[in-house]
């Protein structure tokens, strides 16, 4: 028995009815090598096409959820949480400007409070940008990649190169180029 190869082809059956089928077609040899028999198969696959089309559907409804808590969250962080943390420190090193002079142990601890808040909102703000960049939305996927590759070359003292060969003239609608 040869080599089976199979071929996936839509058929029009006598009804009209366009389905999909999986032709399977496999030869028998003699001592020589030469073809003596083929047989041939169709085999319905209209069912497991559909089910691939609704599991990529799915997919793509679960990706776009999960691109749209993910903006949320960043938004939230950013604009509530980001911009309350900063209040709480400007408030936090007003009252202390406001004082009578206090304790260099006191100061020591104060200022300690005060690079806390910074940090947090500093990391507050990463995670927020971590989990959404902004600039995904304003400039669209390469554009988002070169400018991370940027960040990343000059946090990192390294040299990267971004190219995104073929991408210039690929025109994707909005939600498929950042999902």
């Amino acid at each position: 028995t040869g080599k089976l190869m199979g071929v996936e082809r839509q058929l029009v059956t006598k009804s009209g009815e366009i389905i999909d089928v999986q032709l399977s077609v496999s030869g028998e040899y003699d001592e020589h090598g030469k073809l003596i028999k083929t047989r041939a198969s169709f085999e319905d696959i209209s069912g497991l096409k559909r089910a691939e089309e609704h599991i990529h559907s799915l997919t793509h409804a679960l990706i776009n959820a999960h691109e749209s808590e993910r903006q949320m969250i960043s938004r939230e962080l950013h604009d509530r949480i980001a911009q309350d943390l900063s209040t709480l420190k400007i408030g936090f090193d007003t009252l202390l400007y406001n004082q009578a002079p206090v304790s260099p142990e006191e100061n020591q601890k104060a200022t300690g409070f005060s690079e806390i808040f910074r940090s947090t909102i500093a990391a507050v703000r990463d995670l927020s940008y971590d989990l959404r960049p902004p600039f995904l939305d304003q400039m669209g996927l390469v554009e988002a990649i070169s400018n991370f590759c940027g960040s990343f070359s000059e946090a990192h003292g390294l040299n990267v190169h971004f190219n995104a060969a073929g991408m210039e003239n690929l025109k994707l609608n909005f939600e498929t180029e950042i999902n």
